[in-house]
């Protein structure tokens, strides 16, 4: 029986390539449906992007990316929260 490990050295994320030739940059992926999965795309934003996409890590039980997106959802509203209430202080 053989094990298989999940830990990735920074030159396994770093070595793909997008259709422009630029080394992809890896993202971790917060959606309901890939919550928690790494991946790779293309460094260009908006309509200058080739498209490139590349799934890095398998997909999660459906529960853990959901925990995942909820954490994240929650994260963002503390955040949010916490500008709300500095602005509110300075002004």
């Amino acid at each position: 029986m053989s094990t298989s490990s999940s830990v990735s050295s920074p030159q396994q994320l770093q070595s793909h390539t997008c259709k422009w030739g630029l080394s992809a940059k890896c993202f971790t992926a917060t959606t309901i449906e890939n919550g928690g999965r790494r991946f790779y795309k293309c460094r260009r934003l908006g309509s200058n992007s080739c498209g490139y996409l590349n799934w890095f890590d398998e997909k999660l039980p459906s529960h853990v990316s959901m925990m995942i997106h909820n954490k994240k959802v929650e994260l963002d509203s503390s955040r949010k929260n916490d500008v709300v209430w500095f602005v509110s202080l300075v002004t």
